[in-house]
């Protein structure tokens, strides 16, 4: 009886320490996922530093306005 009550619990046991490796492996994966998201939006972001710091041309300002459908202005 105590045997067998022993041998019910190791295999409780076991099927935990499956599930625990599991998890484990699971939280690599997301974090493995999050830090090329990291990666991605870095990049992004440098992406857009670079632009907020090139000239736009106005002609282009202007046209990028008007395939938006905005209406211009003297004022811009």
């Amino acid at each position: 009886m105590l045997t067998s009550k022993l041998s019910a619990l190791s295999y409780q046991l076991s099927g935990i320490s499956y599930q625990r490796s599991a998890l484990s492996y699971q939280v690599s994966a997301i974090s493995d996922q999050l830090s090329a998201l990291s990666s991605q939006v870095s990049g992004i972001s440098s992406e857009l530093s670079a632009l907020s710091q090139k000239p736009w041309p106005i002609s282009d300002i202007c046209s990028r306005s008007v395939a938006k459908g905005q209406r211009l202005t003297a004022d811009g």
